[in-house]
């Protein structure tokens, strides 16, 4: 592609070109030629600067929507004894290319140089980062040569961990008290939360509180994810409702496996078995960052087995309609 130099170059060449024709002057000529040169030598010049490149990029496993995470491309020169010179290179994520070019003024040979973007997603799910693209307009400044090189790697775009304002209580029938429980003496891997403080002190020794498995529900967080008309209209916002939606059930999970509840994800057309412990979090967010529209039915659970945590009173309620 020209750029603005290469096209006043160009008409310039192309004049003095007819001046050496009308005029038979044989300097014109010459310099005509020496211009028609310069495209020449740009052009390959960047096609073999092009060549001798190799992408390089490192990207987290996972971002969280909305929220601006960094990325790292770069670029390996596999040239023995020449450096590149003015080099731009774009991030190209799901065909599109990214509008935050990186840019690198010298890259010595046989070395690689790395720079970051920030770059935030608006939508959940896997995100696929297509390859890279990189320009340059070395030497002359007259063609501007771009090649995209492949590299393929993958992301997950996570929901945000939003919470109900007032936050969280459970029906008051839920049998998730710990009062259901049997004193153990402590054991190595067993979490500090869990010890019986009063006990302990009493008996002389460390004992912990083991539950009754048997006897405690999971709590299953119930999303509607049917595409339904927003009541005031249009599908744009049921979309945001339902973006929301996931986002609180991402709250609602965290806030009870801090509780040292198991918690489980039903959804239409899908779910996710209950899980507890904080560092089981990650499962939940993989799960409902590809959760999709569904217009199928729900999972059938025992009835006993579905409890469904609510906002407190006079606030917004959670589970039965929103999740």
């Amino acid at each position: 592609m020209l750029t603005l130099q290469g096209i006043l170059l160009l008409f310039l060449d192309l004049f003095l070109y007819f001046l050496a024709f009308f005029t038979s002057n044989l300097g014109f000529l010459i310099l005509a030629t020496l211009f028609l040169t310069l495209f020449g030598l740009s052009y390959l010049i960047a096609r073999w600067t092009l060549n001798g490149l190799t992408p390089i990029r490192k990207i987290p496993r996972s971002v969280v929507r909305f929220s601006p995470a960094l990325f790292s491309i770069g670029l390996q020169n596999q040239h023995r004894t020449f450096a590149v010179y003015s080099i731009k290179i774009k991030d190209v994520i799901d065909g599109e290319v990214v509008d935050k070019p990186c840019y690198f003024f010298k890259v010595p040979p046989c070395s690689s140089l790395s720079t970051f973007y920030r770059h935030a997603f608006v939508n959940r799910g896997e995100v696929s980062f297509d390859g890279i693209k990189v320009s340059t307009s070395f030497p002359f400044s007259l063609l501007k040569m771009s090649r995209f090189f492949p590299l393929m790697e993958r992301t997950r775009v996570l929901p945000e961990s939003l919470l109900p304002q007032g936050g969280l209580s459970l029906r008051a029938n839920t049998p998730l008290t710990e009062r259901d429980y049997h004193l153990k003496p402590f054991r190595l891997g067993d979490h500090p939360r869990f010890i019986h403080w009063p006990q302990s002190m009493r008996r002389g020794q460390l004992l912990t509180r083991g539950e009754r498995r048997d006897s405690i529900q999971p709590v299953w967080v119930k999303i509607e994810n049917r595409l339904t008309p927003h009541p005031k209209g249009g599908y744009i916002r049921s979309q945001d409702s339902f973006e929301l939606t996931v986002s609180h059930a991402a709250g609602l999970a965290y806030t009870l496996l801090r509780r040292g509840v198991e918690v489980g994800i039903l959804a239409r057309g899908s779910t996710l078995s209950p899980v507890a412990g904080e560092e089981n979090m990650a499962a939940i967010l993989d799960f409902l960052a590809t959760l999709g529209h569904y217009e199928g039915p729900y999972v059938a659970l025992p009835p006993k087995s579905l409890v469904l945590p609510v906002a407190p009173e006079g606030h917004q309620e959670v589970s039965r309609d929103a999740l």
